[in-house]
């Protein structure tokens, strides 16, 4: 049985064949160098400046409002969480008692979306050195009815723009290298690359390798 991760690779393999033998072989040779060589995660950056260049586009209405502790989720989804039938990858109640904050989205009035958010100091033990000033974008699902309406961005825009109001000045987000998906709605909020991090599959040995502008 495939764990979560390996499944995801196969979705990810599934997704790009249908785009054609290109995005086929770039995305097998990535998915094999994950597992036989090394894990690699991308360190993508936005300061808040270049946030503000970028309007939204005029998407239809989506409710997005921060969940206090678990709790503070509707019933339903809470069961849905818990049963683990669908093997959501959302995060965790112990969350909420660290420096992590949680969105919950709503589409036409239904749970769609929840997406975490990191503080600094839950920050050292990111990839790369976070300032005091900066937060991560974090875990993020999807509820399955609702993959397919480019949520990721919708979502993350509303929760950066909060955060920019509340005096972040920069945010920090990373994604597997195999994972194009997400490294195209990441570079379509607007974030740059600035390093990689590499872990050796052979000698377990991690290195940070930043990027020279």
């Amino acid at each position: 049985m495939f764990g979560l991760g390996q499944r995801k690779k196969v979705i990810l393999l599934r997704n790009a064949a249908h785009r054609g033998l290109g995005a086929f072989l770039r995305q097998a040779w990535a998915t094999v160098a994950d597992i036989g060589l090394r894990r690699r995660n991308l360190v993508f950056q936005l300061d808040g400046d270049d946030f503000l260049k970028n309007p939204p586009p005029d998407d239809p209405p989506l409710e997005c409002r921060r969940v206090s502790g678990w709790e503070d989720l509707p019933a339903s989804l809470r069961q849905r969480l818990e049963s683990g039938e669908e093997n959501l990858e959302w995060g965790d109640r112990s969350w909420f008692d660290k420096d992590r904050r949680l969105w919950l989205a709503t589409l036409d009035g239904k749970d769609c979306c929840l997406a975490w958010m990191l503080g600094s100091d839950a920050g050292k033990h990111f990839f790369c050195p976070v300032p005091s000033d900066a937060e991560i974008l974090f875990q993020m699902v999807v509820l399955p009815e609702f993959r397919g309406n480019s949520l990721q961005v919708r979502v993350h825009r509303i929760m950066m723009a909060e955060r920019l109001q509340a005096g972040t000045k920069r945010f920090f987000v990373a994604c597997h290298e195999y994972n194009y998906t997400s490294r195209r709605n990441i570079e379509k909020l607007g974030f740059r690359l600035i390093g990689f991090h590499n872990e050796s599959r052979f000698t377990s040995r991690e290195n940070w390798q930043p990027l020279t502008r």
